[in-house]
């Protein structure tokens, strides 16, 4: 089993009728807001939780897309050193069986924030009778803002 492709956003759609898939607002970084008139520290720790619900979409496919795979697979979250904790176990089923590539779109209730730096997602996946192995891993950007130094949207 491997892992062709695997997206952060905060919402998707799949249409019934084409099985079309629609990403809305893909997530590349997260921006916090510090507080006011205060700073923080490059090495501060947050525990924070990014708090809405957001749609990690993976499109698994088979080692060999001529033989059916069935497994597992599970989502953790690394945060940047030296905040290195792994939190959000989330694990499912991956079948291979009767297609070749199969969607999974996994919610995420909320994403723990424990400091500045980049955060992983990591994806492991287990074949049956195999041990678990890590393939692939989604940065996610995480930057602290202070309230005066946030830039106006256009």
């Amino acid at each position: 089993m491997r892992i062709l492709w695997a997206i952060l956003c905060q919402s998707s759609v799949v249409d019934k009728q084409t099985n079309n898939l629609s990403l809305f607002n893909v997530i590349e970084e997260i921006q916090i807001v510090g507080p006011s008139g205060g700073s923080v520290q490059k090495d501060a720790r947050l525990d924070l939780i990014a708090p809405r619900v957001f749609d990690l979409v993976i499109m698994f496919a088979r080692s060999d897309f001529e033989s059916p795979e069935k497994g597992k697979g599970k989502v953790r979250m690394k945060g940047p050193e030296p905040f290195s904790k792994e939190g959000l176990p989330q694990e499912f089923e991956v079948d291979l069986i009767e297609h070749p590539r199969s969607r999974m779109i996994v919610k995420i209730p909320g994403i723990p924030i424990a400091g500045k730096g980049t955060h992983q997602f990591l994806v492991d996946c287990s074949s049956v009778g195999q041990d678990w192995e890590s393939l692939f891993e989604l940065p996610i950007l995480v930057t602290v803002h202070l309230p005066d130094t946030i830039s106006p949207s256009l």
